[in-house]
């Protein structure tokens, strides 16, 4: 298995989007409360393979829900976090895990779903291979959805 780049990769990106992704950048920073900026910008540094970023911007999606976000959200930020850190499971990444297993346990999903679901999210984020074929960002919208 190749382990992730160093830095995301602009290969292939246009100029128009990659001017795109500065001026979020910009608006958020100037607006860390902005619930869908820092959404958009999740998603869009994970589309580029920032990891790193991509993280940062799901953990502050969280921060920002407070006690309206979804499994999902934090399922998210624990690929985020796994995707980062090129495959390991980091403390953070379990941490985020559990409040995902709780989470659908609070939902009425049965412990040995719950426990299936935690599983696969972590051996796709973990056993993902990142091919020449593949940019980051594909690999990540794989492993999301």
């Amino acid at each position: 298995m190749e382990s992730l780049p160093a830095s995301p990769s602009t290969e292939g990106l246009s100029a128009d989007y990659l001017a795109l992704i500065q001026q979020l950048r910009a608006t958020v920073k100037e607006r860390p409360e902005d619930l869908q900026g820092q959404t958009l910008l999740a998603q869009n540094e994970a589309r580029i393979g920032n990891f790193v970023s991509a993280a940062e911007a799901q953990g502050n999606v969280l921060r920002l829900k407070g006690a309206n976000r979804t499994a999902k959200d934090i399922a998210d930020y624990a690929e985020l976090l796994v995707l980062a850190a090129g495959g390991y499971v980091s403390p953070e990444a379990e941490t985020a895990l559990r409040e995902v297993r709780v989470a659908l346990l609070e939902a009425d999903v049965s412990l040995p779903v719950a426990r299936d679901f935690v599983k696969a999210v972590q051996d796709k984020a973990t056993g993902q291979a990142v091919t020449k074929s593949v940019t980051p960002g594909q690999q990540v919208v794989k492993i999301v959805h």
